[in-house]
């Protein structure tokens, strides 16, 4: 396959200069005669709505819906291609998907298509480099296109025409115009650094239920309490390639819960983290998160902890791959004077996790394990603990992402609770659900729907309840 891209320069609302891309589509996917008279768009439209299962006419839809200038009616058409041919066939639709991208500025949707693995590596490869280098995250392009050419060793002849396109671009734009060149396009980990500053604002409504449990009968009512939301969480971050192999993180987040029906419910959270990547061979990715958050509710500080994540992730094929990781954290809470109370501490925890990539959905599934000691200065908190999980990730179009999760732990805890007179230990199942949706309508701006259930089934009703949670809101990158 082959396509034809060029490279002019042009200034969009931004203090720098940006490639543009303009891409030929006419592509013929491997298998897939263009048969027939050529037709207008209407027409098209009209025999794709009767035959929507014809893969061809979605091909043809697409390249004459981005002909008469529909972009997002292309990238939607090459979507519905790619659901209807088998996984070798897709690569060409895809790659147009990119390019329209490119064209439209929506450089991180063309970013995460790239990561699909029906493409060629060395094809991702290079489109990776036109993609960052349209951007103008010149840097990035140019770690990219130091890991194109080692990804395939073809293409490194293509290095040292990118290079100089990458310097007039920075330095000299006015020298890009009518450049061209054949591109035939992998996948590398971003370069350079970056920034950002992200804000989450959502509204929605929270209902808790206290007291449900089936066992030891204590001086408690079951009680409710049911409360609008209003959720901001500000985030922070600056990550940098430390060197080709190696990309270091850091940021703040603070979040703010409100509920106007029950106060005592209001909590401020506050974080700091930083993270390191470190690529081993080519298999397998090394990674360490350090974490310090605090934590307070209705004005009065509860929780400041402390924690490290050790993780390693073995790429056993394209498509699926696992992560190990154990975590240390140290709690110190603001604890009531009785001493089975005091929950501080140490959490020791170990993590498995085993991820798919299922082209055929769009969507990545992970299944998890996870093993939680914890060992406090009070006896009524010290447990061990065993977790399942499952969480989905499904793009389902080059604007629109559903998240869904699912899991259930059991919590022993080792000593007889002090709220049973030390007769009793306790025990707890804790089931969470949830799902997300989100639609982008620029890189900066998405609007989101979520929904969140956990159910807390101990044999001590003081501490068994129900928590639902409903919210809409709204996410801005800066």
């Amino acid at each position: 396959m082959s396509y034809l891209i060029f490279l002019c320069c042009r200034q969009i609302n931004r203090p720098f200069l940006h490639w543009a891309v303009v891409v030929t589509l006419a592509l013929t996917p491997p298998g897939l005669a263009q048969e027939g008279e050529e037709l207008a768009l209407e027409e098209l439209e009209a025999q794709a709505l009767a035959d929507p299962d014809d893969a061809s006419l979605r091909f043809r839809l697409a390249t004459a819906r981005f002909e008469s200038g529909d972009a997002d009616g292309a990238i939607e058409s090459f979507q519905a291609y790619t659901m209807l041919v088998a996984p070798e066939r897709r690569s060409p639709a895809i790659v147009a998907m990119v390019q329209i991208l490119i064209l439209e500025g929506r450089y991180d949707a063309a970013l995460t298509e790239l990561e699909r693995p029906e493409l060629d590596p060395g094809e991702a490869a290079e489109l990776r480099v036109v993609t960052l280098a349209s951007a103008g995250r010149y840097g990035e392009a140019r770690t990219a296109l130091e890991e194109m050419a080692a990804i395939d060793p073809a293409l490194a002849p293509r290095r040292a025409i990118y290079a100089e396109l990458i310097d007039l671009a920075e330095n000299d734009p006015g020298r890009l115009a009518g450049v061209t060149f054949d591109v035939v396009p992998a996948d590398s980990l971003p370069g350079g650094s970056e920034w950002a500053v992200l804000a989450n604002l959502a509204y929605g409504y929270n209902s808790n239920v206290v007291g449900l449990g089936e066992g030891v009968a204590l001086p408690t009512d079951i009680s409710s309490e049911s409360s609008s939301v209003r959720r901001a969480i500000f985030d922070a971050y600056w990550r940098v390639r430390v060197d080709p192999e190696t990309v270091a993180s850091v940021g703040v987040q603070a979040a703010y819960d409100r509920y106007p029906d029950v106060s005592s419910l209001n909590a401020d959270r506050y974080l700091v983290w930083a993270d390191l990547s470190h690529k081993i061979g080519q298999e397998m990715l090394g990674t360490l998160r350090l974490t310090g958050d605090t934590y307070e509710q209705d004005g009065e500080m509860l929780r400041l902890r402390g924690a490290g994540r050790a993780g390693l992730t073995w790429r056993w094929h394209e498509r699926w791959w696992t992560e190990a990781a154990l975590t240390y954290a140290y709690s110190d809470f603001d604890n009531p004077s009785l001493a089975p109370f005091n929950r501080d501490g140490p959490l020791y925890a170990m993590e498995l996790n085993q991820s798919w990539a299922l082209p055929a959905l769009g969507s990545v599934l992970t299944a998890g394990y996870g093993h939680d000691i914890q060992r406090t200065q009070g006896s009524d908190f010290d447990y061990d603990g065993n977790r399942l999980s499952l969480t989905s990730q499904s793009q389902l179009t080059a604007e629109m992402v559903v998240d869904l999760s699912a899991g259930v732990s059991w919590v022993d805890y080792l000593n007889p609770n002090s709220l049973t007179g030390f007769t009793q230990k306790r025990t707890d199942r804790i089931s969470w659900l949830g799902a997300r949706i989100g639609y982008s309508f620029t890189e900066g701006v998405e609007v989101f729907a979520s929904w969140n259930v956990v159910d807390v089934d101990s044999n001590i009703a003081f501490y068994s309840f129900d928590r639902h949670e409903t919210l809409g809101g709204l996410v801005l990158r800066f």
